[in-house]
């Protein structure tokens, strides 16, 4: 039975009342607009129940600090699956509010201490208890009602309409990554599935072709090419997006980590393959791939500075290689570098 740290009283607290109202505004009112006949509770009466149990343990908490002397407070091990979505969709809730404020400063101090509330949350999710249980998360509206009818409900995302990067024309404007992360995890969300996201650095771009080649043949020869190569690969399977002449992004909705590691794979090798008009020079890439779960934690500002380490790793580990991450909190320990097309511990 874990045991709740003093320290993480105010935010399970906070966790477990403002999922009881989320619930409420997210599931239960939607769906009483659409079948009024039916209550959820009927068809998930064991979620609703240790939700219960968790409203009294925040009940708990709140009368353990108000006392002058705290007492410990137990989590029953029969609410901790219940209690590991909650606290997981919290903190992702929580990262991109901070997310929101930490975009209007630029006081160290500030960004640091909005960055420090998050280290709560993040402990909590290391905690071995916590990784070591399988997370059961309330009933949703796709459970209950046809797609349509959900994809109606979500009427606040949308695609956004499209932009190409202002040199070339070619790729996806990189102010367009964020705003279909946000879109495709929505969707995949509703469904289940992950999205895929991979970080892309040409190696050795300066010293191989800008300096030898000069930027105009460079911006005339060989960028068209490599990025005409790209989008065609990745077409019909995702976006790519162009940050800059060495650095690209990549975005595969429903796509797990073996089908990912497939695709850059084959997208690397192909890449080494491309002959420009008038280089020598062959092209190879590092790359950083992280593929996000429908359930996954993290921001999607989060996501993509996970990726751009992961390829930073790979051109450390020596360049022209892919690195991944081996488990779901996207550690630096996690990292690994693939060596084939799909790793046996994928």
């Amino acid at each position: 039975m874990p045991s709740i740290n003093r320290e993480w009283y105010e935010i399970t607290r906070e966790v477990i009342l403002e999922a009881q109202e989320q619930v409420n505004a997210s599931l239960i009112s939607p769906l009483h607009g659409e079948l009024p006949a039916i209550s959820v509770r009927d068809f998930a009466g064991d979620f609703f129940e240790k939700m219960r149990g968790l409203v009294e343990l925040a009940t708990e908490i709140s009368s353990s600090l108000s006392a002058p002397v705290s007492e410990a407070v137990n989590l029953n091990n029969n609410l901790v699956p219940v209690f590991k979505a909650l606290f997981l969709r919290a903190r992702l809730a929580k990262a991109r509010e901070f997310g929101r404020q930490r975009a209007r400063t630029t006081n160290p101090d500030v960004i640091g201490a909005l960055e420090g509330k998050l280290k709560v949350y993040d402990a909590v999710i290391r905690e071995e208890w916590f990784q070591n249980t399988v997370p059961i998360y309330p009933p949703s509206l796709r459970d209950m009602l046809t797609l349509d009818r959900v994809e109606k409900l979500d009427a606040g995302t949308h695609f956004p309409e499209r932009q190409y990067d202002d040199k070339f024309h070619l790729l996806q404007a990189p102010n367009l990554f964020f705003p279909d992360l946000h879109y495709y995890r929505a969707k995949c969300e509703m469904r289940g599935i992950s999205v895929a996201i991979a970080f892309i650095d040409i190696d050795d771009f300066k010293k191989n072709f800008n300096t030898p080649y000069g930027e105009t043949h460079v911006d005339r020869y060989v960028l068209p090419a490599f990025m005409s190569a790209l989008e065609a690969d990745i077409y019909g399977h995702g976006h790519a997006y162009c940050y800059g002449g060495d650095e690209y992004a990549l975005l595969m909705p429903n796509t797990d980590a073996t089908l990912a590691m497939e695709f850059v794979q084959r997208l690397r090798r192909g890449l080494a393959e491309l002959i420009f008009h008038g280089t020598e020079k062959r092209i190879t890439v590092s790359v950083g791939l992280c593929v996000a779960d429908w359930d996954c934690h993290l921001t999607d500002e989060e996501l993509l500075q996970k990726a751009e380490r992961a390829k930073n790793f790979a051109k450390e580990k020596g360049k022209d290689q892919i690195a991944w991450y081996a488990g779901r909190l996207f550690e630096e320990s996690d990292l690994r570098i693939l060596i084939s097309a799909v790793p046996s511990s994928a």
